[in-house]
């Protein structure tokens, strides 16, 4: 597919929480500051090379569409992801095309809180039918390269206590998938 919003990358880090309050004392203690409170509906379609999601995004202030390619690894750990965005417009036409085209595979639905500590987004996800995560990412290019973004996804973990074994390798809409309509 080809996707029309810049290319960009991030590493990032996902995990099991079991105390969603206990990480935000963490992150806080951390100096990371709270940003905003957002809930999200991504809409995943077929897609063969990658991963392909529409993302509805509600705050306080406003909401908001944009459609996200990626590709990642399935890894434990840090790993690096290559995406693009698009701000969408028409969003329910959009869906609706999308759905009709290429097929709805599965749909994640959470409310994020998300924190800000030296250009890493840290996420605390409640994700419907899956439970609590946390979910850090460090946009390359906003941190300078790679092995630098990898190195505070690294820092900030260690403070926020993510353990090897509650760290997942993959999406939450795998994680939803594996579930089916459990």
């Amino acid at each position: 597919m080809s996707t029309k919003g810049e290319p960009r990358s991030n590493v990032e880090v996902k995990a099991r929480c079991a105390d969603l309050d206990k990480a935000r004392d963490a992150a806080a203690k951390a100096g990371a500051e709270f940003a905003r409170i957002e809930r999200q509906r991504d809409t995943y379609f077929r897609c063969n090379d990658g991963r392909l999601k529409l993302r509805q995004i509600e705050t306080e202030s406003g909401s908001r569409a944009e459609m996200i390619f990626y590709r990642r690894a399935d890894a434990g750990g840090p790993r690096v992801s290559r995406y693009s965005l698009k701000k969408v417009r028409f969003l329910n036409l959009k869906r609706r095309w999308l759905g009709l085209t290429r097929g709805i595979t599965v749909e994640v639905v959470k409310t994020r809180e998300l924190w800000l500590w030296r250009g890493v987004r840290i996420h605390l996800d409640k994700v419907k039918r899956l439970g609590n995560f946390l979910e850090l990412e460090a946009v390359v290019r906003d941190i300078g390269d790679e092995e630098e973004a990898r190195h505070r996804c690294e820092f900030i973990a260690e403070r926020l206590e993510i353990r090897d074994e509650d760290q997942i390798e993959t999406s939450y809409s795998d994680l939803i998938a594996e579930r089916g309509n459990r």
